[in-house]
């Protein structure tokens, strides 16, 4: 299945205010799951942030663990101006990404917001990635209605101008999100919170 939004415009949509105002109560959620795992997990020496957009959680990563170096992966959102320290943009696809762009130790991979119903074959790509120390926190709409009525709301803001496109969109987004349920727990490289690479599934309701 080929990523669900083409075009880059839409994905810039994404990240105007209003729409994060939208989407508010799921990254309230999503925050507080990232604070935890930052707070518990001393060993993460990497913050890999999937469609990182404008530099997405890094203040967060910053607030809360300053020593973390910070990794926004996008290919669409061009970040101006100079970075802070330990801070890097890598303008790719994910599966284009390899390993070795960041250095080594073990890593926070998020998936935030939804970006892995985005994704191309994101299995293997994660399976080629992950070593063991890491934590992948994957984050998704929930089944639940109030969920279902918030996404319904965020993509009549970012399809404004294609209200045709939106029940389409939702659909294959739940479809997608049923078939990555059955291949997650195949993945190799996942052990759900034992050794080896932590598998953290965040619903947002």
């Amino acid at each position: 299945m080929r990523p669900l939004l083409p075009a880059t415009e839409f994905f810039t949509r994404m990240f105007t205010s209003n729409a994060l105002a939208l989407a508010e109560p799921f990254l309230h959620h999503e925050a507080g799951i990232l604070k935890r795992i930052l707070s518990e997990s001393p060993a993460i020496k990497t913050v890999v942030v999937i469609g990182s957009g404008p530099l997405a959680y890094r203040e967060l990563v910053r607030h809360y663990r300053g020593d973390l170096v910070y990794v926004g992966v996008d290919p669409y959102y061009q970040i101006s101006g100079e970075l802070a320290p330990k801070t890097f943009i890598l303008n790719q696809r994910f599966e284009n990404l390899r390993r070795h762009s960041w250095g080594s130790g073990p890593c926070l991979y998020v998936l935030w917001f939804n970006v892995l119903f985005y994704l191309h074959d994101p299995i293997d790509q994660l399976n080629s990635l992950l070593s063991p120390g890491d934590v992948v926190v994957n984050s998704g709409w929930s089944p639940k209605l109030a969920a279902q009525k918030v996404m319904e709301e965020y993509f009549s803001h970012v399809y404004y101008d294609s209200p045709q496109l939106i029940q389409p969109i939702i659909q294959q987004i739940n479809q997608k999100k049923r078939s990555l349920k059955n291949q997650l727990p195949l993945c190799p490289a996942f052990k759900r919170f034992g050794n080896g690479v932590n598998f953290v599934e965040v619903l947002s309701s």
